[in-house]
């Protein structure tokens, strides 16, 4: 009973343990719970409502969320972001991108969003040059590019190599 208690408090079981000395070691508690099914139930839920609560706490703050999908509308970047006073760090961001599927959706249509508005900028230089060659076009083109490229890589994309490009330094295989 006294340990459900400390669980309940919110002390870790390592500190429930370690704190009384009456009460069993690591083993004697398996023990326990395999001889005692109620007493498995009751840590088990205890458990389980400790994830659900660390579950919650990470997951992105609403607000957090309507400014991070601004500013990358303007063209901001995670690194940008986190450069703010006062802004996550960059790890937090990708964590939550991770965790939180509706943050996830998010920033993936920000980012879209983003692109198209370069891409659209792009188009808009192109249709201010009629008659240029495809060199001055894209020389024109090129800062917005550039940047269009960079901002391409998404938090939490897989990347994948070429096909025929061997992993790390040197020649592919064969």
């Amino acid at each position: 009973d006294r340990i459900v208690v400390e669980l309940n408090r919110g002390l870790k079981l390592e500190a429930v343990l370690a704190a009384d000395p009456e009460l069993p070691c690591r083993k004697v508690l398996a023990r326990w719970r395999r001889e005692q099914p109620q007493f498995d139930r009751v840590l088990r839920t205890i458990f389980a409502a400790w994830r659900r609560r660390s579950a919650a706490a990470r997951r992105a703050p609403a607000a957090l969320t309507r400014a991070v999908v601004e500013h990358i509308v303007t063209g901001g970047s995670f690194a940008s972001f986190s450069l703010a006073p006062g802004g996550p760090s960059r790890t937090t961001l990708r964590r939550w991108v991770r965790v939180d599927r509706d943050f996830a959706a998010a920033v993936a249509r920000a980012c879209r969003d983003r692109e198209d508005w370069y891409e659209d900028q792009i188009e808009l230089i192109a249709e201010a040059m009629p008659g240029a060659s495809l060199r001055a076009l894209k020389r024109a083109a090129a800062p917005l590019s550039r940047q269009l490229a960079r901002l391409r890589h998404r938090p939490g994309a897989v990347h994948r190599r070429p096909a025929g490009r061997a992993p790390g330094p040197g020649p592919p295989p064969g």
